[in-house]
């Protein structure tokens, strides 16, 4: 073959061969690359918005319990719903609707499971601190839905150690605000596990709230 024509085979072949490494690249990049509509999205936290239709909107947590995630809330929530639609929104928007598995009355808790397998995948799940101690004083943090104020976190310390209050046979008293919508919220400590759930508040203490300690709910058995 002449050398002009091996010029011009080389120069023929040289595009094809660089558009074919081009588009191979590409292709290879688009392959590794998950889409958002593919790829697994775990929520930022394991709060999640309960609402009760006609009646008003409670906090929950995800956590383990019966083998499985579940939603945990004040008891007096699972009163609310009886006989109602229930709704469950986490901190990415996934909505699912939920129904009561387990009820309290006594300690004024219950857990709330989905009526599909929403939670069954990757999500954030609340560590319960149930063999560790609380301090008088500690510092504490609840995360929540009052009133209308979306979700919000805030900060105080523990008052005192659980006792009888107000129907309650044992609450912690706690130095911080809740409102409204705030039921059912958990009580992280400093190591961000929980160590109570919020139930309530003394409207002649602005200020001072309860929250039923998270032993009670360690070993929890249906019936």
């Amino acid at each position: 073959m002449r050398p002009k024509e091996i010029n011009a085979l080389i120069r023929l072949w040289i595009p094809i061969i660089i558009c074919t490494l081009v588009l191979g690249i590409a292709f290879a990049h688009a392959s590794s690359v998950r889409t958002k509509d593919d790829a697994v999205v775990v929520a930022a936290d394991p709060i999640v918005l309960l609402r009760i239709a006609d009646e008003g909107e409670c906090t929950g947590f995800v956590s383990r319990a019966f083998g499985r995630n579940v939603i945990v809330t004040a008891g007096h929530c699972a009163t609310a719903a009886e006989g109602k639609t229930v709704t469950a929104k986490d901190s990415i928007g996934r909505t699912v609707e939920v129904q009561a598995i387990y009820f309290d009355k006594v300690h004024d808790l219950a857990i709330f499971k989905p009526t599909d397998d929403q939670y069954a995948g990757p999500i954030q799940v609340a560590k319960l601190a149930c063999d560790v101690p609380v301090q008088i004083g500690e510092e504490v943090s609840i995360i929540g839905y009052p009133l209308d104020y979306g979700k919000v976190t805030t900060i105080g310390t523990v008052a005192a150690p659980p006792s009888p209050w107000s129907g309650w046979p044992e609450v912690y008293r706690l130095n911080v605000f809740a409102g409204p919508g705030n039921s059912g919220s958990p009580v992280f400590n400093g190591a961000g596990d929980v160590i109570g759930i919020l139930v309530g508040g003394n409207p002649q203490w602005p200020g001072m709230s309860m929250a039923v300690p998270v032993s009670e709910l360690c070993h929890p058995s249906v019936g």
